[in-house]
Order: C-alpha cells, then structure tokens, then sequence
C-alpha cells in the first residue's frame, strides 16, 4: 500500500481527535480498524472503503479513496453528537491537517454519505448492545517527495 494511504488514515485517527468536544465523548476511543480488546462505548472505528483508484484529474499522479467512519454508542443522543462534531468539522479543517503532513497532500475532501443507524450485540456473550452510523468520506491524495 503506498505510503500516502498509510498517512493518510494515521493522520486521519488525529484529526477526529482533534475536533472540538471529540475527546471528552470518545477519549481516544478511536481506531484505524476493530479494537483488539473489547470495545468501550462511545468509540469511533474507521477504515479504507473499497479499493484506491487513480485520480487522474491532477498532473501528478493521485489517489481517490474514500474512509468508511463508524460512530459507535449506546445512546442515540450520543450517536447524533458524535455526527453532528464531524460533520460541523469538515468544513475544512481536515484538509488543512493534512497539507501539514510531510507525507501527504489532500487536493479534495467531502462526505459522500451518511447511512442508517444499525444495532449490534456482541456476538461472544450478549455483553452489550450498540448502535453505529456509518459517514463515508472522498479524498483526492497524492504522496509528497520524503
């Protein structure tokens, strides 16, 4: 996987922290991936969406991806809040993050979806009962010279 897209979904995981109000719900409850441990609720999981393709609408040679985020509580209330600090947030904040980055370089941005919520039980033990949403994020990248 090129070094880009690495970059990209790490400096991603410190964006959503960084976003105003994030911590004191999730604390740093949020993972590139399923926890290895059992989760604690409210927490944020994201990962890569389908495949990379290229981007050929730039000179250099770019990437189009997009990141499936999955808000996950037990509280509906809490859901809505979790949406509503992300989605207040791209008005261009995660751009500028990562044009900050040595590694990458994010021509474009936009939320291309928001699904319906889901209810989820551990499968292991019916220890818990969780809700998730699914935000779906585009980026246009391109690897920087290291």
């Amino acid at each position: 996987m090129p070094v880009e897209v690495n970059a990209l979904k790490e400096l991603l995981g410190d964006w959503l922290l960084a976003i105003s109000g994030m911590s004191a719900l999730v604390g740093t409850r949020v993972h590139n991936g399923w926890p290895q441990e059992p989760p604690e609720f409210p927490m944020i999981v994201y990962a890569q969406d389908g495949p990379r393709e290229p981007n050929t609408d730039f000179p250099q040679h770019a990437w189009a991806i997009s990141i499936a985020i999955d808000l996950w509580s037990t509280d509906s209330d809490e859901l809505d809040t979790l949406d509503d600090l992300i989605v207040n947030a791209l008005a261009g904040t995660v751009v500028e993050t990562l044009l900050t980055d040595s590694r990458v370089l994010c021509h474009h941005v936009k939320l291309t979806g928001v699904g319906p919520d889901t209810e989820a039980v551990s499968m292991e033990d019916g220890s818990y009962v969780a809700l998730s949403r699914t935000l779906t994020l585009a980026f246009s990248i391109v690897g920087k010279e290291i």
